[in-house]
């Protein structure tokens, strides 16, 4: 930064307001509009709360999901509203239609750089899977909202949006549960400090801004900006936090401070071990901890200890001789060695019950006594589960597998092609139904899935060869049972999902391969200094991915704290037809979903470049048989080469 820059940022205007909103506001460009539906007029509302009319609500190819219109005219009440401080704020109230059982209403503040366009179809999802309409609002300069992001504007935002829910909704404040995420959970806490909701939901919250930027702070300044720190004994309402054990942009301090500072007696917090600050919704199958700190702030916290041998793992429990001699000694088996580093095969979250020819797919009920038990998976609507075909089908190798069908192309306009899914590794169907549903609905496309061996209500042994057989079983029926040719199928893998995935694309010929955070292989994930791959090396994908000849797109964060990028480098470099790949800077190894480009990349891809590249290499082919040879290499690279 220059002399200007920083003169500008520090000294002009001299207000410590100012300087924070330079600093920790990021209103990204809109990614939405409101258009004033048939017959309203413009007036908005005044700032007595009068309520305004309403208007549709129309996303830009930037927002990170588009909802169908069906979505849109049945769930969404747009408007907008006058703030106290003479910003005209966008607010949305999603219904959660027929299924909402609860009497509570969550007004949702969001985290930083994003808008309502953005997080409108996760509050469409959140709404449908918790029962309960919930009302969000754009802060003062994001998204359609007028006026400048500034701290003050964010308490008068948030007073404004809790009159629309009086005013306007007819609510009573014990019907209102607050929701702040991130820099959300300044003006909810500022809000519950002044009024009596239901409860609140801290999501990530910060201490106080000074305490973000320099962690070593113990007091709080005049100057200091966001001081929930100071307002938090002053809430009286039940209070929940939620914070990630690994979050890189406000330190897990920050959520253990607040909750030892909210009147007694405090709910149970969540810590999500391995969770960081942008991909906490992703982790349904992390444990919960009740009522204490996980293994990662056990005791004191130091927020900048070093990551050394046992820096972070206060109390757990170290390896024995024994335990060693069970790991790698029996059986002496690399394929069994690999099953028991590799497979994390959780406690099954759902049951298919009734008839086995034709079962229905239930969401186990949580176990509240059993601390050990894996998280529930989200329930279910009507809607999700009448879309949710499940059956079960059996391997070459003797397994029972569970799979499932998830109908959601709604017209025409649909995908020919329907996605072959392999899930990562410690889940299991129940906990991805949710989001194979909304994929499925965003990509207007059809998704199969399945639990490999081990997993779910399959049976069987998580081996490698299991995984092999595993998707076998799953291209089997949907070319039997649903009667789809290989050039309608397209494979899907995610993490140890891009195992069997690679192998199986080396054998058939499907219309396309997604490989999401894919590895090279087992040693090389543990050792990345490997350079060759020796006979016992598990999931050899760097010696398979030459022979796939089907499109192939890699997705890869560029932070993946599991499975390092190079893994996709190295995989993109082999493979004879990729596509331009996605590398999406800053994601991890959980949450590259929550990146808008992840979608567009995959549409792009699902609906443009296959019909292209599979047009081309037929050409190819039909020139090549009239001229009585075969498809060259060089005419792949040049179809290769045409999409990058």
């Amino acid at each position: 930064m220059s002399c200007a820059d920083l003169c500008c940022l520090f000294c002009w205007p001299p207000l410590p307001s100012r300087i924070a909103a330079k600093l920790a506001f990021l209103p990204p460009e809109p990614t939405y509009s409101l258009v004033a539906s048939a017959g309203a007029t413009a007036s908005a509302a005044d700032r007595h709360g009068v309520a305004s009319p309403a208007f549709q609500l129309h996303l830009s190819d930037r927002a990170e999901f588009q909802f169908s219109n069906e979505d849109k005219s049945r769930f969404l009440d747009a408007f907008l509203a006058t703030t106290a401080n003479g910003s005209t704020i966008a607010c949305m109230m999603v219904s959660a239609g027929a299924h909402a059982r609860s009497k509570y209403t969550l007004l949702f503040s969001h985290g930083n750089a994003v808008d309502l366009g953005q997080i409108s179809s996760f509050l469409i999802g959140l709404a449908r899977r918790i029962n309960m309409n919930v009302f969000s609002y754009d802060y003062s300069g994001y998204g359609a909202s007028t006026g400048r992001p500034l701290e003050k504007n964010l308490y008068a935002d948030i007073d404004c949006a809790w009159q629309q829910l009086i005013g306007r909704y007819n609510l009573s404040p014990r019907e209102i549960v607050l929701y702040g995420q991130s820099i959300g959970t300044v003006p909810t806490m500022d809000l519950a400090t002044r009024v009596n909701p239901a409860g609140i939901v801290l999501h990530s919250p910060l201490l106080s801004g000074l305490r973000v930027a320099f962690p070593d702070t113990s007091r709080t300044w005049f100057f200091d900006a966001f001081p929930n720190i100071e307002k938090a004994p002053r809430i009286r309402s039940p209070c929940l936090i939620i914070h990630g054990t690994e979050d890189e942009v406000i330190d897990f301090a920050h959520g253990l401070a607040l909750h030892e500072r909210l009147p007694q007696p405090a709910v149970e917090p969540l810590w999500i071990e391995g969770a960081g600050h942008n991909d906490i919704e992703l982790f349904p199958h992390r444990q919960r901890h009740h009522g204490a700190a996980p293994s990662a702030a056990a005791g004191q916290y130091a927020p900048h200890e070093d990551e050394g041998a046992g820096a972070r793992g206060g109390g757990g429990a170290s390896m024995t001789c024994r335990d060693l001699c069970r790991l790698f000694c029996w059986p002496p088996l690399p394929s069994r060695i690999a099953a028991k580093l590799a497979f994390l095969p959780p406690r099954p979250t759902y049951s298919l019950v009734g008839d086995m020819h034709s079962p229905r797919f239930q969401i186990n009920p949580p176990d509240m006594e059993d601390p050990a038990a894996a998280p529930p998976a989200m329930q279910l609507t009507e809607d999700e589960a009448d879309c949710l075909e499940a059956f079960t089908a059996n391997t070459a190798r003797g397994s029972t597998i569970a799979c499932v069908l998830i109908r959601t192309v709604r017209s025409r306009k649909g995908s020919k092609y329907t996605l072959l899914f392999s899930h990562g590794n410690a889940v299991d169907l129940g906990q991805m139904s949710g989001f194979l549903i909304d994929l499925g609905r965003k990509l207007n496309m059809n998704v199969f899935s399945y639990d490999y061996s081990g997993y779910g209500a399959s049976t069987g042994q998580p081996l490698e060869k299991n995984l092999y057989a595993d998707i076998d079983c799953a291209w089997q029926q949907l070319i039997g049972r649903y009667n789809l040719s290989p050039g309608e199928i397209v494979l899907y893998g995610q993490s140890i999902g891009t195992v069997p995935t690679v192998d199986l694309a080396t054998r058939v010929n499907p219309a396309g391969v997604v490989l999401h955070s894919p590895l090279l292989s087992g040693l090389r994930v543990a050792f990345p200094d490997t350079s060759r791959t020796w006979f016992f090396d598990a999931f050899p994908n760097i010696e398979k991915a030459p022979r796939i000849h089907s499109p192939c797109l890699v997705i890869h964060g560029t932070e993946d704290e599991v499975i390092n990028i190079a893994h996709g480098l190295a995989i993109y470099e082999r493979l004879p037809r990729s596509v331009d790949p996605l590398w999406v800077e800053g994601a991890g190894h959980n949450d590259i979903e929550l990146f808008p480009q992840y979608l567009l990349r995959l549409r792009s891809f699902l609906y443009d470049e296959l019909e292209a590249m599979n047009a081309s290499i037929g050409a190819d082919a039909d020139r090549a048989v009239a001229g009585g040879g075969s498809t060259s290499t060089t005419a792949r690279d040049k179809v290769r080469g045409d999409q990058s």
